[in-house]
């Protein structure tokens, strides 16, 4: 079976060209969005795995649903989406949209995570630090985890940046480890 990002991914970009045209970028965040949603909802899933409906009468349904919340051309991407069978593919499309608006507003979300909660002051600095060290917009959420014991890991995409408690006692352990070895080698 394919990976569901690579099949969502030529979607998603084609929704997003779109919009960057037509200047619709929350426009279509929020189509794709409410579609994502109506995909994975509970009875839409027993639907959509039920082969008695067609993709065709499923897309209907969901433009019943939808209402007024998708425009023409939302309304006619669901359409394409059902006449190639990608409607479960949905909640993957909007992900990557996601991905495709945040690098074009130079948006980075960062995931903090700290043993305390972060008063607003100290998040709102600590997000003003990462603005200016990545040298764009962030989007800060924090998490709490008491097991960290004291200080925070920032991770923003593929960095990290460890700054706890936990991780300088196991740098600690091994570098102690490590003397222990070094010593026992050369008695």
């Amino acid at each position: 079976m394919s990976d569901p990002g690579t099949i969502a991914r030529p979607y998603a970009k084609a929704a997003f060209d779109y919009a960057v045209s037509q200047q619709q970028l929350p426009q279509w965040e929020s189509m794709l969005q409410f579609a994502a949603l109506l995909v994975v909802d509970e009875q839409m899933q027993r639907l959509l795995n039920d082969p008695k409906y067609t993709d065709r009468q499923l897309v209907k349904l969901m433009l019943d649903i939808a209402g007024n919340r998708l425009d023409q051309h939302g309304k006619n991407f669901l359409n394409l989406l059902a006449s190639y069978e990608r409607l479960a593919y949905l909640p993957f499309i909007f992900q990557q949209y996601e991905i495709l608006k945040d690098a074009h507003l130079k948006i980075e979300e960062a995931y903090v995570v700290s043993a305390y909660p972060l008063s607003e002051e100290l998040a709102s600095q600590l997000k003003q630090s990462l603005e200016k060290k990545y040298q764009c917009k962030i989007e800060l959420n924090v998490m709490v985890d008491p097991s960290v014991i004291g200080g925070a890991r920032i991770r923003i995409g593929d960095r990290v940046i460890d700054g706890t408690a936990l991780s300088k006692l196991h740098l600690l352990q091994n570098h102690l480890n490590a003397k222990e070895r070094i010593c026992q080698s050369v008695q």
